[in-house]
C-alpha cells in the first residue's frame, strides 16, 4: 500500500514538474513542442526512464511477494489485462488509471471461477468504453481536493461542471 501511495504521489509530481509538461506537449504536438524549443528526444527518454524505475519496483515487489517468477507467468492474457485496465479508467487520467485498475481487479476475482466468462466480460466492456466513452471513464479528468471545496470552486469562478462560468 505505501508502494501504491509513493507511486501515485511520484507519477503526480513528474506530471506538473516541468518534464512532465514538456512530455505532455510532446505527446500532444512533438512538432509544436520542437517549436517551443523542448528536446523531444531528451524528454521522451526522462519519461521512459521514469516508467521503467517505476515498472522495476513493481517487479522487485511482485517477486519479493511471490517468492519466484518466471517469464511464463507474463504472457499475453496478462499483458492485455493491464491495458484494458488503462483503458478502462482513461488514458489522460492517473486517477482513471488507478480507479479503472481497481474496478477491474474486483471484477476479476468475481469472475475468477469461470476463465471464459472474465474474456467475455472484458470483452464487452472494451467495447462498451469505445463506444460510449472512448477515452475512457475519466477522460482527461484528474481527482482534486480543491474540486470538493464549494468555497475555492466558488472564489475561482467555477461552475458546478468544471466550467468558467
Amino acid at each position: 500500500m505505501i508502494a501504491i501511495i509513493v507511486t501515485v504521489w511520484a507519477v503526480r509530481n513528474f506530471k506538473l514538474s516541468r518534464f512532465g509538461l514538456a512530455c505532455l506537449s510532446v505527446r500532444t504536438d512533438e512538432l509544436a513542442a520542437r517549436t517551443y524549443g523542448i528536446q523531444t528526444f531528451v524528454s521522451k527518454q526522462i519519461a521512459f526512464s521514469f516508467a521503467a524505475a517505476i515498472s522495476g519496483l513493481a517487479g522487485g515487489l511482485l517477486a519479493f511477494n511471490l517468492g519466484y517468477l518466471s517469464p511464463d507467468m507474463f504472457g499475453v492474457p496478462i499483458s492485455s489485462e493491464y491495458l484494458i485496465m488503462v483503458f478502462f479508467g482513461g488514458l489522460y487520467s492517473q486517477t482513471g488509471a488507478v480507479v479503472g485498475s481497481a474496478l477491474l481487479t474486483v471484477l476479476m476475482e468475481l469472475l475468477r471461477t469461470t476463465a471464459a466468462w472474465r474474456m467475455i466480460a472484458y470483452s464487452a466492456i472494451i467495447l462498451i468504453i469505445i463506444l460510449v466513452k472512448p477515452n475512457g471513464l475519466f477522460g482527461t479528468w484528474e481527482f482534486s481536493f480543491d474540486s470538493l471545496n464549494p468555497q475555492r470552486r466558488a472564489k475561482q469562478g467555477l461552475a458546478k461542471g468544471g466550467e468558467r462560468a
